[in-house]
């Protein structure tokens, strides 16, 4: 998960925090800070095809 906080702070998130669920085990909540919608949305835009595959692989399967 350390390489996805890297990816979303890389791109213009100023807080990630990720939480596990106690009551399903490997279940994991992410949480990120930026500053408005569209700036989410542009930082989804920017990230490169390397991020997508970084971030895929740190959840353990494409999503992208």
């Amino acid at each position: 998960m350390e390489q996805v906080r890297l990816i979303f702070l890389r791109n213009g998130a100023f807080l990630f925090r990720v939480e596990e669920s106690l009551e399903s085990p490997e279940t994991f909540r992410t949480e990120m800070f930026v500053s408005s919608w569209a700036e989410h949305t542009r930082q989804l835009e920017r990230m490169n095809e390397g991020g997508k595959r970084d971030f895929s692989a740190s959840l353990g399967h494409a999503r992208w």
